[in-house]
């Protein structure tokens, strides 16, 4: 059987394993390109809940999880 993979999934694990401003710069360029079905309401949309994410990792100060 073949799983179809979210594509969100794929840009969370992007954002998260990137090294830089500019790599994830380099991510939104080509998800906003001209072949892309993207919109820019969907990327926020999905920047905004990493954010959210992360934030509340780090008001948890839940740092063992990236320590690991």
């Amino acid at each position: 059987m073949l799983q179809v993979v979210s594509s969100w999934c794929v840009v969370v694990v992007l954002v998260l394993l990137a090294e830089s401003v500019k790599d994830v710069s380099e991510i939104l360029h080509c998800l906003l390109g001209c072949r892309s079905q993207c919109t820019a309401e969907e990327l926020v949309d999905c920047l905004y809940c990493i954010a959210s994410f992360l934030y509340v990792f780090r008001t948890l100060r839940m740092t063992d999880v990236w320590n690991q």
